[in-house]
């Protein structure tokens, strides 16, 4: 037999094999699907809520722009695509809100601009009328008072993202009160590496994102890559491999790739895990800082800070939903992560601290949304799931929003 002969056999009973595991794989799964249990597309999951009876429109119309709902521009950094749809829509700047001028429509207006991440945009779970900003938009409205609110939030932002995108925004809107709402994803980031590492660290969390079926949109896992990196991904990693097969190669290509990268070089350290968070806090800290220091030497404005809540931190009792979620996905955020679920919470409520004490040093406002969350009963669904709140806990939120710039600024007297 020929050496061409061999490596035709041996390609044509490997790739028999590869469908030969395919079919038992298939056949595993008709078989699994009569025993219950808890994963992304069960009626159970609070991530989704995608029963027949019960279809969550919002997460549907924000699947179609998640798709390609994100770009990078130099400077800013993530920026989103304007959308239209019958329950998610962005303007032609790519925020949640209606359109908006530069300038403000009169000299009495007073104009609020919100920055924030998923949580203020209000994905993916919230339709446009059930967001922070529109529950305070309301308020201001059934208040009877000149007020418009801008919901500048963009997903997966941090604050050094939001610190950017406030530089752009003073050269171009103008506003009177910032509101910034964040801080969970400073803090929960930290867990995978120091804010610093870069590249190496977010690439790592996405591919294990998409081995672990956190996302079912192989489209939206090479968009977050390409907007990271900035380069095309190999045609590889852009097919939609299945099953077994598909995983041991993307492991295999991936593996190959670390060991050709990091060949010659001395393995690095991992830091302590408990150092990356304290690493974390400290920057965000002087992020916060550096946004009061810039907005009040800017014709005097105000800015507040709002510590975004999270059911991992939160003192409510949990309701049923939660309940499930927080059981289920506890073991994923910290089983291997090398910090315990109570270190994590005292470092959030360290960084929360530490801001708090920061706000009133410099004169800037504190709004505490935690406290008030944390009073309510277990009746009460406020989490949609780890840090993204329900319509309920938007509307909370802005509550609390509107009180601190009633009390603090006298919008209602000063208009009334």
């Amino acid at each position: 037999m020929s050496v061409v002969q061999i490596v035709v056999c041996g390609v044509a009973l490997l790739i028999l094999g590869l469908v030969a595991i395919e079919a038992l794989l298939r056949m595993a799964r008709l078989i699994r699907r009569k025993v219950p249990r808890y994963d992304a597309g069960s009626n159970e999951n609070p991530l989704r809520q995608r029963a027949p009876d019960q279809p969550n429109l919002a997460v549907r119309d924000f699947l179609k722009w998640d798709a390609n709902g994100i770009y990078y521009e130099d400077f800013v950094g993530y920026l989103q695509r304007p959308f239209v749809s019958q329950h998610f829509n962005l303007n032609s700047r790519g925020f949640r809100c209606p359109e908006f001028s530069a300038k403000k429509k009169n000299s009495n207006q007073t104009r609020v601009i919100l920055l924030g991440s998923s949580a203020l945009l209000g994905v993916p779970n919230c339709s446009d009328n059930e967001t922070v900003s529109a529950h305070l938009q309301t308020q201001f409205d059934d208040a009877g008072l000149d007020v418009e609110v801008l919901n500048l939030g963009i997903r997966s932002y941090l604050i050094p993202n939001e610190l950017n995108l406030l530089f752009r925004v003073n050269l171009e809107l103008e506003y009177d009160v910032i509101v910034v709402f964040d801080g969970y994803n400073d803090i929960f980031t930290a867990r995978k590496g120091n804010i610093f590492s870069g590249w190496p660290r977010v690439s790592n969390f996405l591919y294990e994102a998409w081995d672990s079926h956190q996302t079912s949109d192989l489209k939206w896992f090479r968009d977050q890559i390409r907007i990271l990196k900035g380069v095309r991904i190999d045609d590889l990693l852009s097919k939609r491999w299945c099953g077994l097969s598909g995983l041991v190669l993307r492991k295999g290509l991936r593996r190959f790739r670390r060991h050709s990268t990091n060949r010659g070089k001395k393995r690095e350290q991992h830091p302590n895990p408990s150092s990356q968070y304290d690493g974390s806090r400290a920057f965000y800290l002087q992020c916060a800082a550096t946004m009061i220091n810039f907005v009040q030497s800017f014709g005097g404005k105000s800015i507040y800070f709002c510590p975004q809540p999270s059911l991992y931190s939160s003192n409510k009792p949990l309701c049923n939903k939660e309940q499930i979620f927080y059981e289920h996905s506890k073991p994923n955020f910290f089983g291997k992560q090398g910090i315990s679920l109570e270190e994590f919470n005292a470092k959030y409520a360290s960084q929360v601290n530490g801001l708090k004490q920061i706000c009133d040093e410099r004169r800037a406002g504190f709004v505490d949304a935690i406290t008030a969350i944390d009073s309510l009963d277990e009746s009460s669904e406020i989490f949609y799931d780890y840090c993204h709140l329900t319509s309920k806990g938007n509307a909370l939120v802005a509550n609390v929003i509107f009180e601190s710039l009633n009390s603090e600024l006298g919008l209602l007297r000063h208009q009334g």
